[in-house]
């Protein structure tokens, strides 16, 4: 991007990367008085498409999205294993067909606005609606029951995610997987607040709202990006 160029740019994003992630590991786990925000300007080689998790569909904008977003699951980002994110646990049946989430209490947005189970049913079902016009969501939800349907325009309606309570999110596939809960890091799996995202594709993708530790502050097409740490979630 523009004036962020050379090798020395690179290492000096690890350094920011890894203190600004630890310090939030520690904040988050703080009282109120701790609840200070800091920012750090991330540079990548190449401007990303989108920062709309439905429609990220290269490294540059996952990465980013990673920060702004905080989908069920995510990533050890040594070893790759699996981890709780927004669900703090989850159990499928024997046959793996039918998984089980249990979110964690207390989740919001960046605005204020509470994230519960039927928010992951929305945004799912928002994810693969025709109209948002996403290339990833059926690499991810394929193996859900109804995702097809409702990917081709048969339906508006995800027939196998279920909001079952506030906490607890039911997800019916059309055939045994045993890893499907892998495929749910990925960001076009994050919750995005309905009330930023309705009929709005073109702005939630320059100015997302999301629930991860950081926030967009400030987007400089071709020069940089601005993310601000927030220790709501």
């Amino acid at each position: 991007m523009g004036k962020y160029k050379g090798n020395w740019t690179k290492k000096l994003i690890v350094v920011l990367l890894a203190t600004f992630a630890a310090a939030g590991i520690l904040l988050v786990g703080c009282n109120e008085q701790a609840q200070t925000r800091s920012s750090f300007s991330y540079a990548e080689s190449s401007e990303p498409s989108s920062l709309d998790p439905t429609q990220v569909d290269e490294t540059t904008g996952g990465n980013i999205a990673r920060y702004l977003f905080d989908g069920l699951v995510t990533y050890d980002s040594e070893t790759s294993e699996v981890k709780p994110a927004v669900a703090e646990n989850w159990e499928s049946t024997d046959d793996a067909t039918v998984y089980t989430f249990h979110l964690r209490d207390g989740l919001k947005f960046s605005d204020g606005a509470g994230i519960n189970a039927q928010t992951f049913v929305d945004s799912w079902t928002r994810a693969l609606a025709p109209a948002t016009k996403s290339s990833t969501a059926m690499a991810v939800f394929q193996p859900v029951k109804g995702a097809s349907a409702l990917a081709d325009g048969e339906t508006d309606k995800l027939t196998g995610v279920q909001a079952v309570d506030a906490n607890t999110l039911k997800v019916t596939l059309d055939y045994p997987m045993a890893d499907f809960v892998s495929l749910l890091g990925h960001p076009a799996a994050s919750p995005v607040p309905a009330a930023a995202a309705d009929n709005k594709q073109s702005s939630f993708a320059e100015n997302p709202v999301g629930n991860g530790p950081y926030q967009l502050k400030e987007w400089r097409h071709d020069d940089s990006i601005v993310l601000d740490f927030y220790p709501w979630s």
